[in-house]
This record gives C-alpha cells, structure tokens and sequence, in this order.
C-alpha cells in the first residue's frame, strides 16, 4: 500500500511541475507576441541633427554637451532610447547645417562641436537625423517675416510681407536653396543633403537610418482660422521697449508662403533620404493641426518670442517655433515604433500548451490532486476487500 501512494504521490508532483511549466507567466504576457520579444536593448543609436532634435527651448540641459548645441536630457533621441532601450550617442547640435555633420566642426564665439559624423562607426544600429533648415536659412527667413499686423507692414523691412523679399518676377528665392544649397549643397565645401546621407551610409554601413522631418510649423491654408493666425500686438516701428512672448507674427499672406516652402521641404528631404535607402518619417501630415498657428493646448510648437539684443537688434528667442514638451513627446512617440518595426523580433520557442487549457494554474494543480487522492482511496479499498476474510 505503501508503495502505490508513494507512486502515485510522484505521478501528481510530475504533473503538477508540467503543469505549472506549461502555462503562459502571466509577468511576460504583454511583452510577447506569438513568441516574438524586442530585439533593440543595448543596440547603439546616433541621433544627429540641429535644434528639432537636440531640443532647443526645452529644459534639463545635457552637462558634458557644449551649451550652445542646447542638448536636453528630455529631447526625442533621449526619449527613443529610453523606451526602446537603446545606447545613445547624441551628437545634435543647434544651428547645424548638412555641412556640421559631414566634416566641419559647428563653431560658436570660443567653443567648438566637432563634426557630427565623427559619432557613427560601423557599431552604430540606429541613426536618426534632422537637417536642412539651417541650409535653407528658414530661421533667418521667419524673422525678417516678423509683421506689425495681420496686412503688414514688417516690422524689419519696408515691405508688405516677406514673401514679397524672397519672390521676384515669379522666381523664389527659397525654393531655389530647397534644389541648390539644401539638397544638393555647394561646390566650396561638403554640404547638402545627398552628401550628408552618402556620408552616413559610408561611416554607420550597417545602421538603419531614419531621416525625420520637420513638424509643421506654419498651417496650411485648411488650418487658418477664419480670423487668419495673427496675434501679436506690435505697435510702432521698432521694439526698442517691448519683449513680445509667444506670439504668432504672422500676415497671412506669409503664413500660406511658408508653409508651401515646409511642403518643399518636406518633399525634397523625402526624395533624398529614399534615394538612399533610408526611412523617410514625414510629420506636416500628423502635425498640421498642431502648427504654432494652433490654441495653445493644442500646439506642438512654441510660438514667437521677441528680445533685444545688448546692441539694439531684434532676436528671436530659444525655442520659439521648436517643439514643446507636448511636441517632443508627440515626435518620440513616432519615431520609436518605426525603430522598433525595422528590427526582426527573436523568436523563442512556443510554449507547451497546458494540461487544461484557458483553466487557471491553481485550478488544474487542484485537478491532478483530486483525482489522485481519488486513486489513493480506490487502491485502498481494493486491499481492503481482498485481506477482509468473507463471513
């Protein structure tokens, strides 16, 4: 009798140990897929770019980076990396042309950021990249485009608009940088966009490289209030007094000129990353209803602040037209599922399905239990009736 109980006590063990093997840890559910799990943890990743990705305007300044490059510790590139476990390199900088990140070093007042490709080897996983603008000169652009009201004038300019300084007899001026400086660059040095991304496929050959976009900033005519965007109250011909803080100083007729200089932009930055085998993330589409033209819950941008400068001139302060908080989240929360889509998931062995199945593991343990209690009473029973001598 003895030895049955101890048999059939192992044979509940043994099932209860497959059991408790062959159902699913709750723990690790939500990250497993058909018993796939995220292959980027630990990969290296170089984010470079200017300001729309080092995050200028945004708080907690990356210590060992130059201040002028405005790093922040909450900027996109360090919030990928965060959720998809990613090493970081950051090698942004604000104010960097395709030129910064070829060869030459971003220089400013005594301080100095080396080239921005010097960051990439053939370690690097993952790139992503923001550039163009500062080749386009759109910053300086939209500040010549300041206005005193919604008809004009400009407030730095005897013109109506500034789209009138940029268009003459039907040839646009930016435009023209869009096809020269920014995507094919220079003969005097290396610049522009094809040989930025030639550079970066040669140093980082085995990277996955993701070009992104610029939000829009100004709305397209579909996302122009009926009142037009313009809400700053300039007076005068100067700001020899005043400090304006996130205004929008817009006319409209510039409103609608820049945006389809966005639109060219975009289009053109598109065709070259493409061409080169990289991952376009375009964002004027997702974004168009969250220009710095948007209510201000709704903006992914700051809008414009106006300050003066020690020696009188008009400038336009850190991060005005940049992303915001609520912009730099919006941007991490894009990029990261394209970096995560582009790397093959490991695929672990699918796991025995349990001796019960869609039954809790306590139920099917109880289960096992019960039927060999059962099996111990019934094999007693049996003895009992063949040692009991018949009356």
């Amino acid at each position: 009798m003895r030895s049955v109980i101890t048999l059939v006590l192992a044979v509940s063990l043994s099932l209860s140990l497959s059991l408790s093997l062959s159902v699913a840890d709750p723990a690790h559910g939500a990250s497993l897929s058909g018993g796939e799990q995220q292959s980027t943890h630990g990969l290296e990743y170089v984010a470079l770019g200017d300001s729309f990705s080092s995050g200028l305007g945004l708080p907690d300044p990356v210590s060992d980076s130059p201040s002028f490059c405005h790093r922040s510790a909450i900027n996109f590139p360090h919030r990928v990396a965060r959720t998809l476990g990613l090493t970081l390199k950051d090698a942004t900088c604000a104010g960097a042309t395709t030129s910064n990140v070829i060869s030459s070093p971003l220089k400013y007042g005594k301080g100095s950021s080396p080239p921005q490709s010097g960051s990439l080897s053939s370690r690097t996983a993952v790139v992503t990249i923001t550039i163009g603008g500062n080749d386009l000169g759109f910053v300086d652009a939209t500040k010549s485009c300041v206005a005193l009201g919604r008809e004009g004038p400009l407030l730095l300019a005897k013109a109506p608009d500034c789209r009138s300084l940029f268009v003459h007899d039907g040839a646009d001026e930016l435009s023209q940088r869009i096809d020269s400086a920014v995507v094919h660059g220079t003969d005097a040095y290396p610049s522009g966009l094809e040989k930025t991304f030639a550079t970066i496929a040669k140093k980082a050959p085995h990277a996955r490289v993701f070009v992104i976009g610029y939000p829009t900033i100004m709305p397209d005519p579909s996302h122009i209030p009926a009142g037009g965007c313009f809400n700053a109250r300039l007076t005068g011909t100067d700001l020899a007094d005043a400090h304006a803080e996130n205004i929008f100083p817009f006319t409209d007729t510039d409103t609608r000129y820049l945006n389809s200089i966005e639109q060219k932009l975009d289009a053109a930055t598109g065709t070259a990353a493409r061409a080169a085998g990289f991952t376009y993330i375009s964002l004027l589409h997702s974004t168009a209803a969250n220009s710095a033209c948007a209510p201000v819950k709704e903006r992914f941008l700051n809008g414009v602040s106006i300050d003066r400068s020690s020696s009188g001139s008009v400038v336009l302060r850190a991060g005005s037209l940049h992303p915001d908080d609520l912009g730099t989240a919006f941007l991490a929360d894009t990029v990261a599922p394209e970096i995560a889509a582009a790397f093959p998931a490991k695929t672990s062995k699918a796991p025995t399905p349990a001796a019960f199945p869609g039954a809790p593991l306590w139920i099917s343990a109880a289960g096992v239990l019960v039927l060999s209690l059962a099996l111990i009473v019934f094999v007693g029973r049996r003895r009992r009736r063949r040692t009991t001598p018949m009356s």
